[in-house]
C-alpha cells in the first residue's frame, strides 16, 4: 500500500460521464440485438465468464476443504493459471471448430464440477485444472467469434461492453442464487 505513494498524482476530473455510458450501452444493446448471430455469442460468452467469475470466489474455499495444505494453495492458483495460458495458447488451433463443440465442452465443465464436487479430495483438483483450461478454451475462441462478427469497427468497444455488462448481471443472478440455496437448505461450510 505505500507504493501507491510513489505514483504520479491523479488530477481531479468532474464526472465519469453515466448518461453517456449508458447512451453507448443503448446503442450497442440495440446493435446487438438486431444481430441475433452476435447476440447468441454475447449471450453465450456471458453465461460462461459469470460462471466461471462466480466460481473463482469458491476455488480457495473449495481447495481448503478437500485438505490442500496451506502452503499448497498459491501452488494450485499458480497451476490453474498456468493451464488457462496453455489454453490461450492453442486456442487458435480450434478457430474453425463448429460452435457445437464449445457448447458441448460447456456441458462438459459442468459435468467436472457435480463430479469434483462429489468427491471432494485433493484429486479432485484435477478435474478443477481441467475446467479451467476448458472453459479459457472456449472463451478464447468465442471471444474471437464475437470480434470478427462486428464488422463495424466504431461499435465493436461498445457490443464488448454489452457483453461485460450481461456477464456482470447474470454473475450477479449467480450470487444471490448461491445465497438463496444456502439461506433455504441450512448449508453452511
Amino acid at each position: 500500500s505505500v507504493s501507491i505513494l510513489l505514483l504520479p498524482k491523479a488530477k481531479k476530473v468532474e464526472s465519469t460521464r453515466e448518461k453517456k455510458y449508458f447512451k453507448l450501452l443503448k446503442e450497442g444493446l440495440k446493435f446487438s440485438t438486431n444481430m441475433p448471430s452476435i447476440l447468441s455469442i454475447i449471450i453465450f460468452i456471458s453465461l460462461g465468464q459469470a460462471l466461471f467469475g462466480a466460481l473463482d470466489e469458491y476455488w480457495s474455499l473449495f481447495a481448503s476443504e478437500v485438505g490442500l495444505p496451506k502452503q499448497g494453495l498459491g501452488l494450485f492458483f499458480v497451476a490453474y493459471g498456468l493451464v488457462q495460458v496453455l489454453a490461450s495458447l492453442i486456442a487458435y488451433k480450434f478457430e474453425g471448430v463448429n460452435k457445437k463443440f464449445f457448447e458441448f465442452l460447456f456441458l462438459v465443465n459442468g459435468v467436472l464440477l457435480v463430479i469434483a464436487a462429489s468427491y471432494y479430495k485433493i484429486p479432485a483438483l484435477i478435474l478443477l485444472f481441467v475446467f479451467s483450461f476448458l472453459f479459457k478454451l472456449i472463451d478464447t475462441v468465442t471471444n474471437g467469434r464475437l470480434q470478427h462478427q462486428i464488422s463495424n469497427q466504431e461499435i465493436r468497444a461498445t457490443v464488448t461492453s454489452v457483453k461485460g455488462f450481461f456477464a456482470e448481471l447474470v454473475v450477479m443472478g449467480f450470487y444471490l442464487s448461491f445465497g438463496l440455496t444456502a439461506k433455504y437448505t441450512n448449508y453452511q461450510t
